[in-house]
């Protein structure tokens, strides 16, 4: 009968079955039992796995017993006495989503920055993000983009390294990341209207992404000592940017705190 094979049992009425509670930080899909009776209509699925589950609606009514599908999970669901109809991909569906759910939701992490850069996964990796770590990081961007329009490059790194511990499965609150803005890097804190005037009609190419870390937790500051040197009026910084006194001593203070120091872009 193919990968598989079925037999068909009684019909008649059996209690709900019993099943172990399990956490949503299961990092695997747990193995299942159910309480079963002396006799009575089951649905057993032995070995069902994200690629085989869809193999579950080739049974098209209740009372079958399936073995020999693939992978670690052992599942069995007794059918409940008043149900009179079989949605065999339905019950697939919830099969995945009630048991393999947690999986899913460490794995496929939304990205903080969707559409941002992302380290490429290299399978087998030894050194990856830990998420039981926390991660308290301060870049320093005291460059500018090479040209006026364009995104500080700074800043994409910055991206990549928050989209790449996300993606590995460090939580948001594990995510401390801190960016200072100082010397070259400085003009990037100009609202727009004030880059504009600066720069010819230009538009700050960097507000929109500044503005969408912002809300995926990171924290900006600008050297209050930069900010006098190009003359910057401290009421046009950008809002999402902190006023510091000097860069030197938002480093300095922020590694005391635990923070690890990652150099200019």
């Amino acid at each position: 009968m193919g990968p598989f094979t079925a037999s068909h049992q009684s019909d008649r009425p059996f209690p709900r079955p019993t099943i172990p509670n399990f956490t949503k930080e299961s990092y695997a899909c747990p193995k299942l039992g159910a309480t079963r009776g002396a006799s009575g209509p089951s649905l057993i699925v032995t070995g069902v796995d994200v690629s085989a589950i869809a193999r579950i609606a080739l049974a098209r009514a209740p009372g079958y017993n399936i073995s020999g599908l693939t992978a670690n999970l052992e599942v069995e669901m007794v059918r409940e006495a008043k149900m009179k109809r079989f949605s065999p991909l339905a019950f697939a569906f919830a099969l995945l989503i009630a048991f393999c759910g947690p999986l899913f939701a460490q794995s496929k992490q939304e990205l903080p920055i969707p559409g941002g850069p992302v380290a490429t996964d290299i399978p087998g990796a030894k050194e990856r993000p830990d998420p039981k770590i926390v991660y308290k990081v301060v870049f320093d961007i005291a460059k500018a983009a090479p040209k006026v329009d364009e995104v500080n490059p700074g800043l994409t790194g910055v991206v990549r390294y928050l989209n790449t511990l996300a993606a590995n499965g460090v939580p948001a609150d594990h995510r401390k990341i801190a960016v200072v803005f100082h010397q070259d890097g400085t003009d990037i804190v100009m609202n727009n209207d004030a880059f504009k005037a600066r720069y010819e009609g230009h538009d700050n190419p960097d507000i929109a992404l500044i503005h969408e870390m912002k809300k995926a937790g990171v924290d900006f500051r600008v050297c209050g000592q930069a900010v006098l040197a190009h003359k910057i009026d401290p009421k046009t910084i950008n809002p999402d940017i902190e006023l510091d006194l000097w860069a030197l001593t938002t480093l300095i203070n922020l590694q005391t705190r635990g923070y690890i120091h990652i150099g200019g872009n």
